[in-house]
């Protein structure tokens, strides 16, 4: 009886569509498995980011609180001063024309060789 079975076209055909049927559940469980693996990963590093986040938040609400830093706000972010305050602005050099970089310092030499090389 087992030769008949070994011996089968049909029971070995059969045998082999289970074959593949079970392996490719097994593949796709182990391919939800590492997927969920990795999601839970990059949750757990966005709940991180979003705890330090709100650890920030916090500290700054805490400081916001004492009317030094309030002021100190105003100063920074709105440019606001106090009655008795003279406030200084200090604006950086301009760069003269001639100043402009390596592309005029380029066409400068490119002038110069030609100029040259006419004998003018």
């Amino acid at each position: 009886m087992w030769n008949y079975i070994k011996n089968s076209i049909w029971v070995n055909i059969l045998l082999a569509v289970l074959a593949v049927f079970f392996g490719y559940a097994s593949y796709r469980m182990i391919h939800q498995a590492f997927t969920a693996t990795g999601e839970v990963k990059s949750s757990s590093e966005e709940i991180e980011e979003l705890t330090r986040k709100k650890a920030e938040l916090e500290s700054s609400i805490r400081e916001l609180a004492h009317p030094e830093a309030v002021v100190r706000e105003a100063k920074e972010r709105l440019n606001l001063k106090r009655l008795d305050e003279s406030v200084v602005i200090v604006v950086p050099e301009e760069k003269k024309e001639g100043e402009t970089g390596l592309a005029a310092g380029f066409w400068e030499n490119v002038k110069e060789l030609w100029s040259k090389l006419l004998g003018q």
